[in-house]
């Protein structure tokens, strides 16, 4: 085999491991998403958030939902965990949290969620 024909090989066999690596790691199906719908604060001590979480049913996940002040600093901090439920597939669930601050903030919602293993 010249060196050519090997060169032109190499590059086809690298090709196909990127495909492949990039199919891998987008086809591990849809991950864990939240979209905010609305958040109330409801005394300089007191805020709810209210959110939409799309995951599969089955999985366990976590989300941080946060209030902050006009600063842009968190006055409210709360984790709130789903537990897998009873379906098959991917599911959006809205919930609704109350959270204790130590100021008035002035905005809420969720800061990140995650599967739990």
């Amino acid at each position: 085999m010249g060196r050519r024909q090997r060169t032109a090989l190499l590059a086809a066999a690298l090709a196909v491991a990127v495909v492949v690596a990039g199919f891998f790691s987008f086809a591990g199906g849809p991950r864990v998403t939240s979209k905010d719908i609305a958040f109330e604060i409801l005394s300089p001590t007191r805020a709810t958030v209210t959110f939409d979480v799309e995951r599969n049913a089955g999985e366990r996940v976590e989300c941080s939902v946060r209030v902050l002040d006009d600063s842009y600093a968190v006055v409210g901090w709360k984790s709130v965990v789903f537990e897998p439920g009873e379906g098959t597939g991917h599911e959006k669930v809205r919930h609704t949290v109350e959270l204790r601050t130590e100021a008035l903030g002035t905005t809420g919602g969720v800061g990140d969620c995650w599967k739990l293993d």
